[in-house]
């Protein structure tokens, strides 16, 4: 029994690695099902067995990367700050550093932005929402503006930190003090478009 297991973990993470070199060289839309099998050197069927389908493998290959971080999940960290500053420094940090340790996960949100499919975003609506929370009681506090509601000031955030992690320029930026150069202007300028 143990040896199935095994066998059965092996077989899924040689998918997943497979999958994961493909989608990252092709994207989602430029790699098929026998694409996967073939490099995997396996039969396709298996494939089906471990994921249902393509969409599914997509958002596991997404997951199989964040998994690889201790702690990355956006909810198991603590955004609870007192000052916008604060709550701006952490979590913005937090995506440079995401992107900057695992180039793989960047290309595969730009493969997302380049084919528009909504169905292999693989975003969690309550992962990104999870902000929103903070948001209002920093705006309760008198630190972000209140003229705005507070999805709209999530999404400004979320999408400004993981937009700047994803461009070009931030992986051609070549020393380590042009980025931290870089993640302090990203915050300055939201602070200075958000503060109450």
């Amino acid at each position: 029994m143990k040896k199935n297991k095994s066998l059965e973990r092996n077989t899924s993470k040689i998918i997943l690695n497979n999958a994961r070199k493909l989608f990252i060289q092709k994207g989602f839309n430029g790699t098929s099902i026998s694409d996967i099998a073939n490099a995997a050197e396996i039969n396709k069927s298996l494939i089906y067995h471990y994921f249902k389908n393509k969409e599914i493998l997509w958002k596991s290959v997404k997951e199989d990367i964040l998994q690889s971080f201790s702690n990355i999940e956006i909810e198991k960290l603590n955004f609870d700050c007192a000052t916008l500053k604060e709550f701006l420094e952490k979590f913005v940090s937090f995506r440079f550093n995401l992107y900057a340790a695992s180039p793989d996960l960047a290309r595969l949100v730009l493969w997302q932005k380049l084919e528009k499919n909504i169905t292999i975003s693989g975003v969690r609506g309550e992962q990104i929402n999870s902000l929103v929370p903070k948001i209002i009681k920093l705006q309760e506090a008198h630190e972000i503006r209140t003229d705005i509601h507070p999805e709209i000031i999530n999404y400004i955030i979320f999408s400004t930190a993981s937009n700047a992690c994803v461009d070009q320029a931030f992986f051609l930026i070549d020393t380590k003090n042009k980025l931290e150069e870089y993640l302090k202007s990203i915050i300055k300028l939201l602070y200075s478009a958000l503060k109450s």
